[in-house]
């Protein structure tokens, strides 16, 4: 908010977003975009679901060797998403 009490269209939609409880759902959707260009196509095809919650990334993987490697990464993969949702949204990632 500035001085004149006017709020800026972001921090409205920011604002929306908290009351609605939409924001993690706004993040989850940023993830699930940029999900594909960080662990690739394959492993891409083998998540089945992605759910966000609290900083926690639950990601739903139907390969057993693919969950493995991934789970490998797994520090390399938080990084890259938060860098790219240019935020600490992401904390830990847990496989299923």
């Amino acid at each position: 908010m500035n001085d004149n009490n006017l709020f800026s269209l972001g921090e409205i939609f920011g604002h929306l977003l908290k009351q609605y409880g939409l924001n993690d759902k706004m993040i989850e959707q940023k993830i699930e975009n940029a999900w594909a260009n960080i662990v690739g196509d394959y492993c891409n095809k083998c998540t089945s679901k992605i759910i966000y919650k609290n900083k926690n990334l639950f990601v739903y993987i139907g390969n057993a060797a693919v969950k493995q490697e991934l789970n490998f990464v797994k520090t390399k993969i938080i990084n890259e998403l938060n860098e790219t949702l240019g935020d600490n949204f992401v904390s830990n990632i847990k496989f299923r």
